[in-house]
């Protein structure tokens, strides 16, 4: 019995960091391109009116082309650990990860400012940035 109580616990830790490393890839590389200087960045939050708990929060960044290889990378390196991915020829890339009560959202739309962007991209490129590359973040925060 103590055996099984051990192991149990052991899964339960394991699953824990799991979700954790889930997006580690993405995260980094976000938040690398979040510090640089002179960076392109639009951040949005929302809460809940009585408790004001953030309820979601997106992060716009600009990426500079010559790091959109480098984000497309994190992309498939982090893509096994992901509940949800799609890949929409070379322009759109959209993973979903779980972790704890969020759920995270990374997307990056190429080329955002090309007229011809396929229908399946409008919904990732906001209108108000003026940039040709962009890397969206989006955690949506479950109530517990």
């Amino acid at each position: 019995m103590a055996i099984f109580k051990r192991l149990s616990v052991a899964a339960v830790l394991s699953a824990a960091a799991i979700g954790a490393m889930a997006q580690s890839n993405l995260k980094a590389i976000t938040k690398s391109l979040e510090n640089e200087n002179n960076a392109n960045v639009t951040y949005f939050e929302k809460r809940n009116p009585q408790t004001k708990k953030l309820t979601r929060t997106s992060l716009i960044v600009e990426v500079p082309d010559s790091k959109v290889n480098a984000v497309k990378n994190a992309f498939e390196k982090d893509r096994e650990n992901a509940i949800s991915y799609n890949k929409t020829g070379s322009i759109l890339l959209y993973a979903t990860f779980t972790e704890g009560n969020a759920n995270t959202t990374y997307s990056i739309v190429t080329n955002a400012k090309n007229p011809d962007l396929p229908i399946q991209a409008r919904p990732y490129a906001p209108i108000n940035i003026d940039a040709n590359n962009i890397l969206i973040c989006t955690v949506v925060y479950s109530e517990k």
